[in-house]
């Protein structure tokens, strides 16, 4: 791909946010030409392949976050016959979503946006998030995870639109980070009712020793979600039907599942799973 080239303007306004990514005139122009070249709304892109030589008459579509993110979202339709194929497709994934997180900080960085709100309350700047979630989740388990997660979560779009709060304090709770983890939970998201996060901030307490008070968490968190607290203490829970990855019903057995699936792990290793069965009167 050709390297990162920056055709967007940022504009500061009120409330520390850089406001919504707004292309220049030659990158508008080639954003309209590949909606209609491509048709990758209205139809499946692999039916008609006309957007592939379009691309290579308009290399300047490389900067464009909006043609990137649908790229990324034709090679995941994709039917892939074999494993091999797969793997190729995971390539052509992986060069495209490193491209566009050089691209995000090159943009950042011409703007003079540093340390500015990226918000996903713009629809302008929804492609250039989803983008960096997605290779986020590329280099999960590697030294570039963290930095990345604290610079979409805390930084870019701190009201976490695509929700990965949960992931960051449990990441820090991972690294033996726990009092990172409860600022997060307090000074960020005091109200936050979610029961991965009323969750995640008792495996911090318990983390950090702080027993009275994680007492009490447990208290609460286990009134307000009670199947995750039992799933993640049975010893062989049983897997709920029609899961789907990604969506999740508040307070319901498929919350409880992949809440177990995601971190049990991380209380297990860090001996605050002992603790809680414990605590909780040996359930499970």
């Amino acid at each position: 791909l050709p390297a990162p080239t920056c055709h967007y303007r940022l504009q500061a306004v009120e409330d520390n946010s850089a406001g919504p990514l707004k292309p220049d005139a030659a990158l508008a122009r080639v954003e309209r030409e590949s909606r209609e070249a491509s048709r990758l709304d209205e139809q499946g892109p692999w039916d008609d392949t006309a957007w592939l030589e379009w691309l290579e008459a308009h290399p300047v579509a490389w900067q464009s976050f909006d043609v990137l993110d649908d790229l990324v979202r034709a090679v995941n339709d994709y039917p892939c016959e074999d494993d091999e194929e797969g793997g190729l497709l995971d390539d052509v994934e992986d060069v495209l979503l490193d491209h566009a997180v050089k691209l995000l900080r090159l943009v950042i960085a011409e703007n003079r946006a540093d340390g500015l709100k990226l918000e996903w309350g713009w629809l302008e700047n929804r492609p250039a998030l989803r983008l960096l979630a997605q290779y986020i989740e590329l280099v999960a388990g590697t030294d570039e995870e963290l930095p990345l997660l604290e610079w979409l979560v805390l930084t870019l779009n701190p009201n976490d639109n695509l929700g990965l709060r949960e992931r960051l304090i449990h990441l820090y709770c991972h690294l033996a980070r726990p009092a990172d983890a409860l600022a997060v939970c307090d000074e960020r998201y005091p109200d936050d009712g979610f029961g991965f996060m009323r969750f995640g901030r008792l495996l911090a307490l318990i983390l950090l020793g702080r027993e009275a008070e994680a007492t009490a968490a447990l208290a609460k968190a286990g009134t307000k979600s009670p199947r995750i607290l039992k799933t993640l203490l049975a010893a062989r829970p049983r897997r709920p039907a029609g899961l789907r990855e990604g969506l999740i019903t508040v307070g319901g057995e498929d919350e409880a599942w992949f809440y177990r699936q995601h971190w049990r792990a991380v209380w297990e290793k860090s001996g605050a799973l002992a603790w809680l069965r414990r605590a909780a009167g040996g359930k499970g």
